[in-house]
């Protein structure tokens, strides 16, 4: 989804944005993405704005996302916000999709490959690979803040490659890293945050040229900002 002003006849900025279902406009007709479009109406700027962020999505699957299609965009600048989703599944296709292809190759009987052809075609050329097929599974000995890093390492590497500028935002979470005392009653996917956001937050201050710890400036909120878990108001 594109959002940008139609009648505007300027020279047009672009930006483009990944991350899950915080940005993901199908989802949430308010999000951040189109608070920021306004900021930068209100200030002069004249943007137009790639909203690619998929609800479920983690770095892994950004990362296939802007090598397939955000590069075509051809960006002045990629904002990621992410983080909340690394704890879930540390891989680069999301059990639901592997699932998914799984079950029709079963039903075709055909080996082929669960990603997208021209991700694959992206991939044997990188890596200079003739075999038919390449399957990104999870990563079991790597842990969500480390798989956090890498991606966003290699989306910096990206946009250095095709010279426009990366932003990596670490999404804030509920209570992450300052409710030891209140775990009775969090489920899950609370104690992942509070496993993995520490040292996702330790990994974003090494980076000050391209990772931001947004989370930081919500440490001190209220839970009546947040929606849920992860989703802001």
């Amino acid at each position: 989804m594109v959002l940008y002003d139609k009648n505007d006849t300027c020279k047009l900025i672009n930006i483009l944005i990944t991350g899950g279902s915080t940005s993901d406009l199908s989802l949430h007709a308010g999000c951040w993405p189109v608070e920021l479009h306004k900021i930068l109406k209100e200030n002069g700027i004249h943007a137009k704005l790639y909203c690619a962020g998929i609800g479920g999505y983690n770095s892994g699957q950004e990362l296939l996302k802007l090598i397939r299609d955000g590069i075509k965009t051809k960006p002045s600048i990629h904002i990621s916000y992410s983080g909340a989703n690394e704890s879930v599944l540390k891989s680069y296709v999301s059990q639901f999709e592997q699932d998914f292809y799984e079950a029709k190759l079963n039903e075709d009987k055909v080996k082929t490959s669960c990603l997208m052809p021209s991700t694959v075609a992206y991939f044997r050329k990188l890596l200079k690979l003739n075999h038919p097929d390449i399957y990104l599974r999870p990563i079991d000995n790597v842990q969500g803040a480390e798989f956090w890093e890498e991606n966003m390492r290699l989306m910096h590497g990206v946009a250095l490659e095709h010279n426009y500028h990366f932003i990596g935002l670490l999404q804030p979470v509920l209570g992450a890293g300052k409710f030891k005392q209140k775990m009775t009653g969090y489920d899950e996917a609370i104690k992942e945050y509070h496993d993995q956001y520490p040292k996702m937050k330790e990994l974003a201050g090494r980076y000050p040229d391209f990772l931001t710890d947004l989370s930081a400036i919500f440490d001190t909120c209220h839970g009546s900002v947040f929606i849920d878990n992860c989703h802001i108001h």
